[in-house]
């Protein structure tokens, strides 16, 4: 799997929890997790900020981006 890939499967994954765990409504990762941040730690609700801002840097502008990224991604997350 592609770094690019990978970044967009674990965003997924982590829409998938948001909704089912937390009830989250939205179109993207930054939307749900502002849906349902006052059931989250500030902490966790800012890493998931941070890995929606990565999402979609690598998917509408910085292909790159992903393989800079990819470590920190998978720490966070």
């Amino acid at each position: 799997m592609s770094p690019s890939d990978e970044i967009t499967y674990i965003s997924q994954n982590l829409e998938k929890i948001l909704k089912s765990q937390y009830g989250a409504v939205g179109k993207g990762l930054g939307e749900m997790v502002r849906s349902v941040e006052s059931q989250l730690p500030e902490e966790t609700v800012q890493k998931i900020r941070t890995l929606a801002r990565w999402r979609n840097k690598v998917a509408h502008d910085d292909m790159s981006f992903a393989n800079k990224k990819i470590e920190a991604f998978r720490q966070i997350a």
